[in-house]
């Protein structure tokens, strides 16, 4: 059997650092990636993973 691999929307995040919030869409992996996103507006680090979901940010609003 073979596994579908998909993506899906994920819930808002708003950065730690700024308060800017985003969008969020989750994609899954047949294998494992290691990534990080930063923040468009102050560019701090938001979120980092090692995982077979990966992250993809689109800015909705400034903080």
């Amino acid at each position: 059997m073979v596994k579908v691999w998909g993506h899906g929307e994920g819930d808002d995040f708003t950065c730690p650092h700024c308060q800017a919030r985003y969008a969020v869409t989750i994609t899954r992996l047949p294998v494992r990636d290691r990534d990080s996103a930063t923040c468009q507006k102050c560019g701090q680090v938001m979120k980092t993973w090692n995982s077979t979901e990966s992250y993809s940010y689109s800015l909705i609003e400034e903080g």
